[in-house]
């Protein structure tokens, strides 16, 4: 059953970046130690959190509202850039708090704790389709991809992820679905093709995948939409030409030529507009610096 908190397919990128929280930082010091972390982490995975300017050992700890010990690391003391992995359970889920204290003195507080957000889903996925516009009884080819937050293929102890995938049409209605499709386990993609027919109703469709998770809050969803449309020809073309490739500016009027064709070489009468722009063209001098020269239509 789809989930109701499931994760749309621009989820991604909150997924790895979120709004960032500076814990540590001090309006009297302008090297205080800063701790930087995601405002969401995600159950099973490795949090990854960036620490600055340290002068002393510090550590992250994880709790719950309660003040209970979730998870912690240590960062040594370093003057240059630090990446940190914080472990974070499976199954932890809801409102956290964020605390930075000294290794040495766990009651030493720095800065001011935060409060983040443990999400259960700790994958997204997203739906790639060979083409955004398609005619009447084109082949349609999709897939559906599981990324983790390093956006690394997803995959389940059991192996692959399991994915449904509804084909939705412009009237509202289900027009195909693939159940329970097992995920590549190496690379976390299942694909899925749909053969349209030549009467088939032009409009806007939209893919929708979701994954089977054990409860509703685990479950997670997307969706991508494209467009059926008939192929119309154009009915002429315009060219222009001009006698010489370039235009100085000196001059106040240059020839050409605009034609207009059919798709089968007749010609179109009728009248035309046309807007001339000038685009300088540069190049260097002996001397250095730039040179500019005539203008370009």
């Amino acid at each position: 059953m789809r989930g109701a908190r499931g994760l749309p397919s621009t989820a991604a990128a909150a997924l790895l970046m979120g709004t960032l929280l500076m814990l540590g930082a001090t309006r009297e010091a302008s090297a205080a130690p800063v701790v930087v972390v995601p405002n969401t982490f995600y159950a099973g995975t490795d949090a990854k959190l960036s620490a600055h300017t340290l002068e002393r050992a510090v550590t992250v700890s994880l709790k719950t509202q309660e003040g209970q010990l979730v998870a912690s690391a240590n960062v040594e003391q370093s003057a240059e850039p630090q990446v940190v992995a914080l472990a974070v359970p499976a199954g932890v889920a809801g409102a956290h708090r964020v605390i930075v204290t000294e290794t040495a003195n766990p009651d030493s507080t720095i800065g001011e704790e935060s409060t983040i957000t443990v999400q259960p889903a700790n994958f997204v996925l997203m739906i790639e389709l060979d083409k955004l516009v398609y005619k009447p009884g084109d082949e349609m080819r999709a897939r559906v991809i599981a990324v983790d937050p390093s956006l690394m293929p997803a995959t389940s102890q059991d192996g692959g992820k399991v994915v449904t995938v509804e084909l939705w049409g412009p009237q509202g209605f289900i027009l195909r679905k693939w159940n329970e499709m097992t995920m590549d386990a190496v690379y976390g993609v299942a694909e899925v093709i749909f053969q349209s027919s030549d009467s088939i109703k032009t409009g806007q469709y939209k893919l929708k995948a979701y994954s089977d998770g054990s409860d509703s809050a685990s479950n997670v969803m997307t969706e991508r939409s494209f467009m059926v449309e008939e192929y119309v020809l154009p009915r002429f073309e315009v060219t222009v030409s001009t006698v010489t490739d370039s235009i100085s500016t000196r001059f106040d009027s240059f020839a050409g030529t605009v034609s207009a064709k059919t798709t089968y070489g007749q010609g179109v009468q009728g009248s035309v507009t046309m807007q001339v722009r000038l685009k300088p063209q540069q190049w260097w001098g002996w001397g250095g610096g730039f040179l500019m020269g005539p203008a370009r239509v």
